[in-house]
């Protein structure tokens, strides 16, 4: 006994093909449009207030970050940047000039903060 394959019409395939192509494109832009995460690492041993991250393009402040955690934001730069730190540890103002180097796309930086206050950065392809 043989089983009939049956073809799905035309009109159908043509409605899942562009629903698939749809998604697709969806899930591209969502990827696109997401940032670059920055990841602030405090090793202080004590809190980081008032912390300010800027670069071409982007600002951005976090009240606090407690000793021995991350936290982590997405910007979008405007072309090519790297990255400003400034922040209060302990009463005194740490402030850091632009440092790295990443674009709109495809990077991830990570910033670390040890117990003197020095601020190191780390920018690289996110996918390599």
């Amino acid at each position: 006994m043989r089983i009939a394959h049956q073809r799905e019409p035309t009109h159908e395939r043509s409605v899942r093909l562009k629903n698939n192509v749809l998604a697709f494109v969806m899930a591209l832009l969502l990827g696109c449009s997401q940032g670059v995460p920055i990841a602030i690492t405090n090793q202080s041993g004590r809190v980081l207030q008032d912390v300010t991250v800027s670069g071409s393009g982007f600002n951005q402040h976090i009240s606090s970050i407690p000793a021995g955690k991350t936290a982590t934001l997405r910007v979008d730069p405007k072309g090519e940047t790297g990255v400003a730190i400034a922040f209060d540890l302990g009463g005194q103002k740490f402030s850091y000039v632009e440092n790295g180097y990443f674009e709109a796309s495809g990077y991830k930086v990570a910033i670390t903060v040890d117990d003197a206050g020095h601020a190191s950065v780390n920018a690289e392809l996110a996918h390599y």
